[in-house]
Order: C-alpha cells, then sequence, then structure tokens
C-alpha cells in the first residue's frame, strides 16, 4: 500500500465516523419523534421493531438518548478539529524524529572510513 493510501485511511475512516454518528443521532430523533416543527401524532404510540427497536429502546432519561441526542447536533463538528488536529501533529512529529534520530546514530558510526593503509 502507497504512502499516501496509508496516510489518507486514518482520514477517511474518521470523516466516516463523523458521518455515521450525525446520522445515528439523527435516526434516533426520528424515532423518538423529536422533530422541530412537527405536531405530536394523533395516534397512540407504537413501539420500534427490528434493528432501530433494538437499538433506540431506552427511555428519555437515559444517558445513551442524551448521546444520541448529541450527536444529531452539529455542534460536535465544531469541537472535534480542537482535539484531532493536535494528536495527529504530534504523531507525525514524532515519526519525523524517530527517523531522524535514527539518521543520526547511524551517520555516527558509518561516516567513518576504514584506516588508511600507508
Amino acid at each position: 500500500m502507497p504512502a499516501r493510501q496509508r496516510a489518507l485511511t486514518p482520514v477517511l475512516l474518521f470523516v466516516l465516523a463523523l458521518l455515521l454518528a450525525q446520522t445515528l443521532g439523527h435516526v434516533h430523533r426520528m424515532v423518538h419523534r423529536q422533530v422541530a416543527g412537527l405536531q405530536a401524532p394523533a395516534v397512540a404510540k407504537q413501539q420500534a421493531t427490528g434493528f432501530l427497536g433494538a437499538l433506540f429502546q431506552h427511555n428519555d432519561n437515559d444517558p445513551s438518548c442524551r448521546l444520541y441526542d448529541q450527536c444529531g447536533s452539529p455542534d460536535a463538528l465544531v469541537s472535534v478539529p480542537a482535539i484531532a488536529v493536535p494528536v495527529a501533529l504530534s504523531s507525525g512529529v514524532l515519526l519525523y524524529f524517530t527517523g531522524e534520530a535514527l539518521a543520526r546514530w547511524v551517520a555516527l558510526f558509518d561516516a567513518r572510513g576504514p584506516p588508511s593503509i600507508r
């Protein structure tokens, strides 16, 4: 795998995780009918079945309900770069200096040639 693809893979996975987290938040709002501007349905509330029923089967005061509500908010996207950028930069700097230290250590011992015979 080329170096460019290896560097791009974590970024794509990060973007996909952000997209899926926000999608889960919006689906959670639809399941719990918390969409702004819509009136409460006149029919009796039914239990969700299938995958969504198992995923979102909790009451409104549950911590997972609050987590899904925060995932659907666009405010989460603003705070992510403040955390992710220093981590990404520090790992790149450490990789660079690791290579530099190895090159300097090798240069100390391999730069000398054999003694002259004269």
